[in-house]
C-alpha cells in the first residue's frame, strides 16, 4: 500500500499548505472544493469527519456492464471522493441513505457504550481484564473519537458495491472490499491517523486473525475493537441480535463459515462480558436508546443535500 497516494492536485496542494485546521481537518477547503451548500456548512464545522463523506458522481450516466443482469446499462457512478454525501446530484445522493442510517444508529450505541465503560470504577473495569480483555486502548479515549470513526467507517461502501457490480477500475473505486477501499480513501485525504488505524475493524483479514482463547472462550482482546464491532453487529437499519445478524451474513456469503463462526463467538462472548460487568439489562438499554442531537443535525444536513424532507428519509428522527 503506497504511503502517499496521489490525490487530486488542487486539493492535495491545499491540504499540505493550509494550516487552518479544525480537528486536524481543513473543513473550509473540503466544503469549498465540493461546493457544499452554505446552509449545511455549519454541520461540517461541528462534525469535521463528515468531510470524508463528500463526493461527486459523473456529470452524465456512463455505459456500464451490470454483472447481475448480465447486460449493459446507463448509470451514474462515483467519480471522486465518497458516495455517502454526493454534492452534484441529489437524485443519486439518496442512494446512501440506508448506509448513513446504519452509521448513525451504530454511532449512537458506540457513543453510549463507550461512556458507560469509561465511567466504571477501577474494580468494575478490572472485571473486563479478568475476562481477558486488554484495557490499554481505553487510556485517554474519548467517546467522541469512536463516534467519529463510526461516521466514516463505511465511507467507500457505495464504491465497493459499484466496483463489484460494474467492474469499474479507476481511482474512485480502489477495491471491492469496503474496509480496504475506506482505508485507502482516508490515507488519500490525509485523515487523522486514529481514523486510519481503527479502520482495521472493517478489514476481513484483521478480525478473524485477532482472536485468542481465554478459558476456552474465543475473544477479541482489544476492548475498543469489541465496542465497535459489537455495536455494528447488533445493528442493521435498527437494533438486532447477534444471532439474527450472523444468520443474515451467512446467507450473504460475505465471509467463510470459519471466519463468521469466529466473529460470532467474539460478539457473543463480549455480550456475555457486558452482562457480567453491568447487568443483563445493558443489552436492552443499548437497544432502546433515544437518538442524540448530533444524529438529527447530521441527518438534517444530509436531507438538505438530497433535497428531501427529514420525514421522508429519517422518519424516526423527524420531529
Amino acid at each position: 500500500m503506497p504511503k502517499n497516494p496521489n490525490i487530486l492536485p488542487i486539493l492535495e496542494k491545499q491540504l499540505y499548505n493550509d494550516r487552518r485546521y479544525v480537528y486536524g481537518i481543513p473543513v473550509d477547503l473540503f466544503c469549498n472544493y465540493y461546493n457544499v451548500p452554505g446552509e449545511v456548512r455549519q454541520t461540517f464545522q461541528k462534525y469535521p469527519v463528515l468531510c470524508y463523506l463528500l463526493g461527486r458522481v459523473t456529470d452524465k450516466p456512463q455505459k456500464v456492464y451490470d454483472k447481475n443482469s448480465r447486460s449493459e446499462k446507463q448509470a451514474y457512478v462515483i467519480s471522486e471522493g465518497s458516495g455517502m454525501m454526493i454534492v452534484n446530484n441529489p437524485g443519486e445522493a439518496i442512494r446512501s441513505k440506508m448506509v448513513l442510517n446504519h452509521e448513525l444508529v451504530s454511532g449512537r450505541r458506540v457513543y453510549c457504550l463507550t461512556k458507560k465503560i469509561l465511567s466504571l470504577s477501577s474494580s468494575k473495569l478490572s472485571g473486563f481484564q479478568k475476562l481477558g480483555y486488554n484495557l490499554k486502548p481505553l487510556r485517554g479515549l474519548k467517546p467522541e473519537l469512536l463516534l467519529h470513526f463510526v461516521l466514516v467507517s463505511h465511507c467507500k461502501r457505495i464504491e465497493a458495491g459499484e466496483k463489484m457490480k460494474y467492474g469499474i477500475d479507476d481511482e474512485a473505486h480502489p477495491s471491492t472490499i469496503p474496509g480496504e477501499a475506506g482505508l485507502l480513501h482516508l490515507i488519500k485525504y490525509q485523515a487523522p491517523v486514529f481514523l486510519q488505524k481503527l479502520m482495521r475493524v472493517e478489514s476481513p483479514d484483521y478480525l478473524p486473525n485477532a482472536g485468542t482463547k481465554i478459558n476456552k472462550r474465543l475473544i477479541l482482546p482489544n476492548i475498543v475493537d469489541n465496542i465497535l464491532v459489537y455495536c455494528d453487529w447488533t445493528n442493521g437499519q435498527k437494533p438486532t441480535t447477534i444471532e439474527s445478524r450472523f444468520k443474515e451474513l451467512r446467507a450473504e456469503y460475505r465471509e467463510s463459515s470459519e471466519a463468521l463462526n469466529k466473529l460470532e463467538a467474539f460478539g457473543q462472548n463480549f455480550q456475555s462480558a457486558l452482562k457480567i460487568i453491568f447487568s443483563s439489562d445493558i443489552i436492552n438499554q443499548l437497544k432502546t436508546l433515544n437518538p442524540y442531537n448530533w444524529e438529527s443535525e447530521i441527518a438534517q444536513a444530509y436531507c438538505q443535500m438530497v433535497d428531501k424532507p427529514m420525514s421522508a428519509i429519517f422518519p424516526h428522527l423527524y420531529m
